[in-house]
């Protein structure tokens, strides 16, 4: 066997040349250099999806409870808009109008209920006196006699209801919300005169239809001297 003679020189020119190519082919071909660093971490998602939700309007003049799936979800003031969360779509929402309490604890007006089907994110609500077919008033009186006066709503008829007295010189007192009929009245017997709007009687005076704010369902009476 012959001695090997080559150069160490040599070699070392050769092996100069193998890395200096190499590096050359890494800055070359930009796809080598992933591989070489070693993998990479996946990017987060720079913001979580929100959940889904819903508008709902309070256009009655008392609050009202708010329900999703049969669960309560806390209440919505009156006049306001406000948001809630849904767990899951599409949801059944349902509202209970809370009414106000006479001296006795007991509820002025009829209660108004109402559910919404087939709510989904994004949508928007709406609760009105306008409840499937039934339509609801709500009275606000003013006395600017000096006679009190018994307050009686849909008198004559079988869902009349006698509240109480509207004392001379109160204002804007509020009587609860009522069912609104064809033939509905508000009647106020005052001493020896009595003061009625709507269909009494046979007597039709005004239509309270025509009276009744829309979605709110107010409607402003009052009597003078």
């Amino acid at each position: 066997m012959k001695e090997d003679k080559t150069p160490w020189s040599c070699i070392g020119a050769v092996l100069a040349a193998i890395i200096l190519g190499l590096v050359t082919l890494i800055v070359s071909s930009p796809t080598l250099i992933p591989f070489l660093q070693g993998p990479t971490a996946t990017p987060l998602p720079t913001s979580l999806p929100e959940p889904p939700k819903f508008i709902i309007q309070n256009f009655l003049v008392l609050p009202a409870k708010i329900y999703i799936d049969d669960e309560y979800q806390g209440q919505i003031a009156s006049s306001i808009t406000k948001t809630f969360l849904l767990r899951s779509v599409p949801a059944k929402v349902r509202f209970e109008m809370i009414p106000t309490l006479d001296s006795n604890n007991q509820p002025w007006g009829e209660s108004i209920e109402g559910v919404f089907f087939q709510v989904d994110n994004g949508s928007t609500l709406s609760i009105t006196n306008v409840v499937g077919d039934n339509f609801y008033f709500y009275p606000l009186l003013s006395n600017y006699t000096n006679q009190n006066c018994e307050i009686s709503i849909n008198d004559g008829l079988y869902s009349e209801r006698r509240i109480g007295t509207l004392t001379a010189g109160q204002q804007n007192v509020a009587a609860g919300y009522y069912k609104l009929f064809s033939n509905s009245n508000v009647t106020l017997y005052c001493g020896e005169v009595t003061y009625h709007w709507g269909e009494r009687s046979g007597q039709i005076t005004t239509d309270l239809q025509d009276m009744v704010i829309p979605n709110s369902g107010v409607l402003q009476l009052q009597i003078s001297q």
